[in-house]
Order: structure tokens, then C-alpha cells, then sequence
């Protein structure tokens, strides 16, 4: 089941990106919501379900993409591997940890897509003309990121699918207060 569910998500993910937010774009910025559903399993799943989900986002944005295939696997695969390490620590994942999860992550993304931009093409984008509109997809995408998580886990509560997150908080509890 959580095969569907991370398919359909996956899908819907990258429609959007490429139909309803392709042509829109607030001064030049457009949110990424490939990283905002790659936040979103690092959150709420285990590293493993979200590791294979994050790669296949990446993958799939990099082969729409017109740029160097293979820098999105690798930021989606980093940032969910990163968030999978984080998430145990977290107590919960409110829209604010969201917001600033994502925010940070979309930062972590631009400043390395304009290094590596400047690296491979360096007469291409000046930092000057490319850091107000990072700043700018920053802002778009963390204010964006608590509504589309908040429909992910709709699309997930249709399915009756237990969030591995969830589940592992209440297994953990449960079993420090067990008797030894």
C-alpha cells in the first residue's frame, strides 16, 4: 500500500511542478515542490521508504529538468538521508518545522546548484543576479511547504496508511516505559 501511496504522490508531486507552478513563478521564483514532498518523507517516514522515494524524485526532476542529471538524486537522496538522522530527534513535526526544514533545505539546494552552476559554466549566472531570486524561492517554497505536507498527509490518511514516524515514537515510548 505504501507503494501506491508514494507512487501517486510522486506523480502529483511532479504534475504540479511541471503544469501548475511551470508558468508560475513570483519575481522569477517558483517553488520546488519536489523538495517540499522529499521534506515530507524524511519527516514522516523511515530512512529506507523515504530514501527510495527521495531518489526517485530526484531521478524523475532531473530527467525533466534541463540541467546536469544526477544533482537533484543527489540533493533529494542527501536531504532525506540528513532528515532521516534529524527526524529521531525531533518531538514533532509542526508547520513551523516545516516551514524552516524546508526553507533551510531550499537554501542548502540553491547555493549548491549556483556553485555548481558557476563551476561547470562560470560566465553564466552572476551571484549578484542569482541571490535575490534564491532568496526569494526560499520564502516561496517554506510557505508553501505546511499546505502541500498537509495534503500529502490526506492523500495519506485516504490510504489508512500509519506513518512510520508515529508509530516509531509510540513504540519507543512504549517500550522505555515496559519493565526490563
Amino acid at each position: 500500500m505504501f507503494a501506491l501511496f508514494a507512487s501517486l504522490t510522486v506523480f502529483a508531486t511532479l504534475l504540479a511542478q511541471t503544469t501548475l507552478f511551470g508558468p508560475f513563478a513570483l519575481w522569477g521564483a517558483r517553488p520546488d515542490l519536489c523538495l517540499i514532498a522529499t521534506v515530507y518523507f524524511g519527516l514522516y517516514w523511515n530512512l529506507n521508504r523515504s530514501l527510495v522515494v527521495g531518489a526517485v524524485l530526484g531521478l524523475l526532476q532531473d530527467t525533466l529538468g534541463s540541467g546536469l542529471v544526477g544533482t537533484n538524486l543527489l540533493t533529494k537522496a542527501v536531504f532525506v538521508f540528513s532528515l532521516g538522522l534529524v527526524q529521531r530527534h525531533l518531538r514533532s513535526t509542526t508547520w513551523l518545522t516545516q516551514l524552516v526544514v524546508t526553507s533551510f533545505l531550499s537554501l542548502v539546494d540553491g547555493v549548491f546548484f549556483l556553485g555548481l552552476t558557476r563551476t561547470v559554466s562560470p560566465a553564466t549566472v552572476g551571484a549578484a543576479q542569482a541571490l535575490p531570486l534564491l532568496l526569494l524561492q526560499i520564502v516561496v517554497s517554506g510557505a508553501l511547504a505546511p499546505v502541500v505536507i498537509v495534503g500529502i498527509e490526506r492523500l495519506r490518511a485516504l490510504f489508512r496508511l500509519p506513518s512510520d514516524l508515529i508509530g516509531g515514537l509510540v513504540r519507543l515510548r512504549g517500550a522505555a516505559a515496559a519493565p526490563p
